[in-house]
This record gives structure tokens, sequence and C-alpha cells, in this order.
């Protein structure tokens, strides 16, 4: 299986964009099929535990979410981590003064 990787802004303005020109379910390609009825949420950190969701329904192994040096200040990992301990085990590294999330479900 192909590894999902996710760049969280760009997603996010997919969907903001796509609120204009699509009446029902988002799918900003193929591969992110699963993201169908996700939406974003203001707190990030419920946004992203929204696509683990999405993807632990879809019973996909394993994804990774990027988000750059703005949302990553945002973002709260510890929460996340105990929103998702039944669900997935995720790591996080920071890559180009962006966070990964490797995320395994």
């Amino acid at each position: 299986m192909k590894s999902i990787n996710i760049q969280y802004e760009k997603l996010v303005q997919d969907y903001l964009e796509s609120l204009n020109t699509q009446l029902r379910g988002f799918s900003p390609s193929k591969e992110l099929d699963f993201l169908e009825t996700w939406t974003p949420d203001d707190n990030i950190t419920y946004s992203i535990l929204s696509i683990i969701e999405c993807a632990y329904e879809s019973e996909l192994k394993e994804l990774s979410i990027i988000l750059n040096s703005k949302s990553k200040a945002e973002f709260n990992f510890k929460d996340l981590e105990q929103l998702t301990d039944k669900i997935a085990k995720i790591n996080c590294n920071i890559v180009k003064e962006n966070l990964k999330l490797n995320v395994y479900l």
C-alpha cells in the first residue's frame, strides 16, 4: 500500500475552495477519498483527530500529516496522543521547520 502524506494546510485550503464548487463530498484526490466526510475544525488538534478517525474507520494502516510552523504552534501533541491512544500510535519529527506526524493505526 502506498504511503499517504497529507500537507495539512493545503488540505484545509482545498477544502475551503471546494465549498464554492462542490455540493457534497470532499475529496481532494483519489488517495484521500477516506476524507469525504471530514471537515476542518478551528482547533487544529481536533481537526487532525478527525483526519485520524476517518483513516481508522477506512481501515488505513498508516499516514503522515505535515504541519507548517504556524499550525505547529497551535497544535497540542500531548492532547492528540491522549485522544487517539486507543486507535493510533503517533510519532512526531521536525522536518525543515515543519512538524511531521507519523500515524500508525
